[in-house]
């Protein structure tokens, strides 16, 4: 791969390792129950929530920066699987999925924010419909009459850490990861603009009556200097 080859990434929320172990049963049940299955590598489980698809190298960067901004407000989600289904259809599988609860539109608001600040460095992503899932398996062309996965083993977890994954040297690696309780943290410390604008007036206008003191100090200065040197010669004089 020469330096100016696209290389994938995406974004995905990572999943604790009592999580992992749960979708791991499952995708076993899909290699007994679907032949030809090809299951995602267990260390790429995740929840993804932007593609960023192919890019140059140097353009991670500014992925890397959208991610900090889009998550300095953002809090760890609570993960509750409603089930493992097939998509796009049930008659057309090409995806087994463990789909996960946003009834109150956190997991959407994360993703939103990350795909407003990749918009601002200039990422063109695709827009569409999205619901917050983990990717289980791919399935071949023709797969049909799945059944439906038991997905009771998966239990509620937390998710606590955004990352940005890159494709290097033919395999998905963490390039930046951002622990989203630390980023809340920040963000609670964080003044309001309008707290900073205020800030930043008082230490002008600080700065401005430190200014005017000065020439006065100054006059003040030069007055006890002279008269020190008149007191200090004296002294010396009589000595000579």
């Amino acid at each position: 791969m020469t330096e100016n080859t696209p290389v994938h990434g995406f974004i995905a929320l990572e999943l604790p390792r009592r999580s992992i172990e749960g979708l791991h049963g499952v995708q076993r049940a899909i290699r007994t129950m679907a032949e030809g299955a090809e299951l995602i590598p267990r260390r790429l489980l995740c929840l993804p929530l932007v593609d960023l698809g192919p890019r140059q190298v140097e353009i991670f960067e500014a992925a890397e920066l959208a991610l900090k901004r889009a998550t300095t407000s953002a809090q760890p989600l609570d993960i509750v699987f409603t089930g493992v289904e097939t998509w796009p259809t049930a008659e057309t599988p090409r995806l087994v999925r463990a789909m996960v609860e946003d009834d109150d539109g956190r997991f959407g608001a994360l993703r939103d924010a990350v795909h407003r600040e990749l918009d601002r460095y200039g990422f063109a992503l695709p827009e569409g419909p999205w619901r917050p899932h983990v990717p289980l398996a791919r399935l071949p062309e023709g797969a049909q009459d799945l059944p439906e996965f038991d997905h009771r083993g998966l239990v509620p977890v937390q998710g606590r850490r955004l990352t940005l994954i890159q494709r290097t040297r033919g395999r998905f690696r963490p390039r930046r990861s951002i622990d989203l309780a630390e980023e809340k943290i920040a963000a609670d410390e964080r003044e309001s603009e309008a707290d900073q604008r205020a800030r930043i007036a008082a230490q002008l206008d600080e700065r401005v009556a430190l200014r005017n003191e000065r020439p006065r100090a100054a006059r003040r200065r030069r007055r006890r200097t002279e008269n020190l040197e008149t007191t200090d010669k004296a002294p010396t004089a009589e000595h000579e």
